[in-house]
């Protein structure tokens, strides 16, 4: 049987990943698009509160943005007996409530680089129960579980290392090809990896998804997933390159892309799986981690054979051109 000739679809992977690319920017620029920083990065206020009596998330966002004058994201939760106070996130109705919303300092104040109203917590939560009451008069909070506040300044500063994690973990990659294999398979492994890293941002400014700790998590994970992949596929590259000298090298890319490609796409229907659970079931937050994280792996086995093994094909070319 013939077998498919993935090189010869390399300028349909390009065209792909110029139009997501494209895309990406563009949403970046969508002021309702931009990328939204979460309380870990922009600064916030994240509070858990315990109820006497189950209520809906929406009651909760609603009374933020009527009575409060804030908006925010709204988690239904559940702590009970788990151990070490451990949280576990639920759909609905719940007594206990983890709200995120704009920072909240002990007093009001007017921030001189911004120039915006910060509110002051004792305000939020005198208008927060007052929009209880008006709602139920039975509902209360009866217990605050947690209160945590980042400033805006600690949040730029989080960004900043963040932003150095993932060049670190890069350069790390970078570093780590070049010594096993060669430069050549170095430079494409890594632009595939930028690829991959703005694709899922791309993903995550569409789905309007707010970019804290678990999404950068996303993108450390998929750039693992993703070297993964193109490790195996120049692992194999290499070990046919020895024993393949009569062949073209456009050729033998060819046969070790057909090699490895069962294991790389069961590899990643076997993650897909676990995620498309979590993305149904796992509640509100846990959905757009689920989410990102499958649109990364799908972006990271593509990248590793529509992006990387071309490049490294035009490489090799260029080689035998200016060695001619």
């Amino acid at each position: 049987m013939k077998k498919f000739d993935f090189l010869s679809q390399r300028y349909v992977g390009y065209t792909i990943s110029a139009a997501l690319f494209v895309l990406t920017i563009v949403l970046y620029f969508t002021p309702a698009f931009s990328l939204k920083y979460g309380v870990d990065f922009k600064g916030g206020t994240e509070l858990h509160f315990k109820f006497n009596k189950p209520v809906a998330d929406d009651k909760i966002r609603q009374i933020l943005k009527d009575d409060c004058g804030l908006s925010g994201v709204v988690q239904s939760t559940y702590t009970g007996d788990m151990p070490g106070g451990e949280t576990v996130l639920l759909r609905g109705e719940s007594r206990e409530k983890i709200i995120k919303t704009d920072f909240l300092a002990n007093e009001a104040y007017k921030d001189k680089t911004t120039g915006l109203e910060v509110k002051s917590l004792k305000d939020m939560r005198e208008k927060f129960e007052a929009g209880l009451a008006k709602l139920d008069k039975d509902l209360k909070i009866e217990d605050t579980l947690r209160e945590t506040s980042v400033g805006p300044a600690v949040g730029s500063e989080l960004r900043t290392q963040a932003i150095f994690a993932v060049m670190v973990a890069l350069i790390g990659i970078l570093l780590y090809i070049t010594y096993t294999f060669e430069f050549k398979f170095a430079i494409p492994a890594i632009l595939a990896l930028f690829h991959d890293v703005i694709i899922v941002l791309g993903v995550i400014m569409l789905a309007r998804i707010e970019f804290d700790m678990s999404q950068l998590a996303v993108l450390l994970t998929v750039v693992g997933y993703s070297i993964n992949d193109t490790i195996i596929i120049c692992d194999r590259i290499r070990e046919n390159f020895k024993i393949m000298r009569k062949t073209s090298y456009y050729d033998m890319v060819n046969e070790s892309l057909a090699q490895v490609f069962s294991r790389t796409v069961i590899t990643v229907l076997t993650t897909l799986l676990p995620l498309i659970s979590i993305f149904f079931f796992g509640g509100e937050v846990l959905s757009g981690f689920a989410l990102t994280m499958m649109c990364g792996m799908i972006v990271g086995c593509y990248s590793s054979i529509f992006v990387v093994s071309p490049i490294i094909v035009i490489w090799k070319t260029y080689e035998e051109k200016a060695v001619a």
